[in-house]
């Protein structure tokens, strides 16, 4: 759930720009954890950015990409055609909380600054725990709202329903059967993480 304010800069340019120059210097420290040829569920894809960047990094991948608001699905399935990926990306309506796919059908769960809009973020956490094979990796970026004071701006202009602190999410990580494997902070509470299913 994200407020319009919010979804209006999800679907513009700046946004676009800013994820890409995010996910460039980000993701190249967390994509050697995923396993070869992976299987991937993008939860809270938006415009599909996230699953079109790691579809290019890794070789042989394939993604089920969802999304809980309907447009933003209608956004992100233009931008999988424009890059030519459908055949490796599939977009559809999803609910994090209530994932619609069987236990064990993923090597990999990704979720690019989602959880903080998803209400009862610790039952998304238990749902990629469950939809993940053994072994599989769940990569989870978002901003840690005990760390600093400017990602409460995302609270002001409605964005945010959850708000919570890294050491809460690993917590939930723990109880959910995870192992986290990795864990980075950047600027303005901004942390990546990634966790192995045991």
């Amino acid at each position: 759930m994200i407020s319009a304010t919010e979804k209006l800069y999800c679907k513009s340019r700046l946004h676009a720009y800013i994820w890409k120059w995010m996910a460039n210097r980000l993701f190249p420290a967390f994509i050697p954890y995923f396993p070869p040829s992976p299987y991937i569920l993008e939860i809270g894809t938006g415009q599909g950015l996230g699953a079109i960047f790691l579809a290019g990094k890794l070789k042989d991948s394939k993604f089920v990409a969802i999304d809980y608001e309907h447009d933003m699905v209608v956004e992100a399935v233009k931008n999988v055609q424009k890059t030519g990926l459908q055949d490796r990306i599939r977009v559809e309506w999803g609910d994090a909380v209530s994932l619609n796919f069987q236990d064990s059908s993923f090597d990999a769960v990704v979720s690019i600054t989602v959880l903080h809009h998803v209400p009862g973020y610790k039952k998304a956490i238990t749902e990629a725990a469950r939809v993940l094979r053994l072994g599989g990796v769940f990569m989870i970026v978002d901003l840690d709202f005990k760390a600093s004071v400017i990602p409460r701006f995302d609270v002001i202009i409605g964005g945010a329903v959850s708000t919570f602190s890294w050491d809460v999410v690993s917590d939930a990580l723990r109880k959910s059967g995870f192992e986290v494997l990795k864990i980075e902070r950047y600027c303005m509470g901004m942390f990546a993480s990634v966790a192995v299913k045991r």
